[in-house]
């Protein structure tokens, strides 16, 4: 589950005015904390036959191909999943021989909008502090 968070040309242009590690600062603390609640969830609906899908779900930066874009995303952490092994995602989207366990998706409908709502509230509340302080 991937998160991006766009403004109107306010929040955009205050938060150019920051100056680009600011910028990413504020942004990236904001969505990180935003995200949380859905890790929770998404962790709370994984199955638990081992354990290891829910122990391997976290939080990480996630490619975009926008230059400057900043995006997270809640996903199996590579280091216990690495590229070929298709367990989290067969869990997710089901096999020919299982059926679908939709946990992520699951997670993201039910916090989707606290998600937002945090992580906007936050890039406010960075600005307003580095504004205050005087940039």
């Amino acid at each position: 589950m991937k998160i991006s968070v766009s403004g109107d040309k306010d929040v955009i242009n205050a938060l150019k005015s920051l100056g680009s590690k600011v910028e990413k600062k504020v942004l990236r603390q904001a969505m990180r904390a935003g995200m949380r609640p859905m890790l929770a969830a998404a962790k709370a609906d994984a199955p638990e036959d081992t354990g290891h899908l829910k122990s391997s779900l976290v939080i990480r930066a996630a490619k975009t191909k926008k230059r400057g874009a900043i995006a997270l995303e809640v996903r199996p952490d590579e280091k216990k999943y690495p590229p070929g092994d298709y367990y989290p995602a067969q869990v997710e989207y089901g096999t020919s021989d299982t059926l679908p366990n939709p946990f992520m998706a699951d997670a993201f409908a039910s916090t989707g909008e606290t998600a937002k709502s945090i992580a906007l509230g936050m890039i406010a509340a960075g600005i307003d502090a580095i504004v205050k302080q005087g940039g």
